[in-house]
């Protein structure tokens, strides 16, 4: 790979590697970097780290403990990047058997503590950007732990997710941060359903505001309100709420017609 992460992200990465070895040992088979800090689009008040560890086993209720007391020193220690560490902690045959059925997985994400989760083909995305982006920090590439998934797999996966956040559309108005994370998936999932391709947020924002000039305005507010209070929890206001929702429904109709029409697939 030609694209080498910010040193700020470099130095955290390293480190969250060295307390996962320290804590799992030989239980740790691999680490993989994705996402904006992988493929661009970094913004340094607002992006996330991404990663995927690979265990050789479920993670029980002792590693579970481990890595809640990794998570809280790494919130001490880096408090720029506290809420902003998303980690998934995923066996090697719950990745191998993800289309199969679900698996129980340890998780971290913005806005959520170290959580237990399932995991399984709705999870077709995140391993898609592994295969195809992810950066080996610890052990071999990612395709010895994720079976292939092809670029059609994974559009379908982009317009499920859709669903979920039209879903989330109709609940009460939540922080600035999560209202544009919302925006700026809809611009994603429009762009991938479209075009078959993967896009930053930034890249989607930018290139659905030339696709659509008279939203421009309302995915202005999200991307600013991105970079601007992404980690303030500042809640929006039920008029500009009401505006990027109203988006985020007309992408998501939008996405599923493209869909049904059986969009580029590469």
């Amino acid at each position: 790979m030609s694209f080498t992460p910010p040193s700020e992200v470099d130095l955290l990465v390293e480190d969250i590697a060295a307390r996962l070895r320290n804590e799992l040992g030989d239980g740790l088979l691999g680490l993989y970097l994705y996402g904006s800090t992988v493929t661009g689009g970094v913004h340094p008040e607002a992006s996330d780290v991404d990663l995927l560890a690979v265990l050789a086993d479920d993670a029980d209720d002792g590693t579970f403990a481990k890595l809640q007391r990794l998570h809280m020193s790494l919130e001490r220690d880096h408090p720029a990047w506290r809420d902003r560490i998303e980690v998934q902690y995923v066996s090697r045959e719950a990745l191998r058997s993800f289309r199969e059925g679900t698996s129980r997985i340890a998780a971290i994400s913005p806005g959520d503590p170290l959580g237990w989760k399932h995991a399984g083909a709705d999870w077709t995305q995140n391993w898609y950007d592994v295969q195809e982006n992810g950066l080996a920090i610890l052990g071999p590439v990612p395709s010895c732990f994720i079976p292939p998934i092809s670029r059609e797999e994974f559009v379908r996966g982009v317009v499920a997710y859709m669903e979920e956040v039209g879903r989330r559309a109709q609940s009460p108005p939540r922080h600035r941060g999560a209202e544009a994370y919302d925006v700026l998936t809809a611009c994603r999932a429009l762009y991938t359903a479209l075009t078959g391709e993967q896009a930053s947020k930034e890249e989607a924002a930018s290139w659905a505001a030339k696709r659509l000039p008279l939203s421009a305005g309302t995915i202005e507010i999200a991307v600013r309100y991105r970079q601007e209070y992404a980690q303030s929890h500042l809640p929006c206001d039920a008029e500009t709420a009401a505006e990027l929702r109203t988006f985020v429904q007309a992408a998501g109709r939008d996405v599923m017609g493209a869909a049904q029409r059986g969009a580029p697939t590469g």
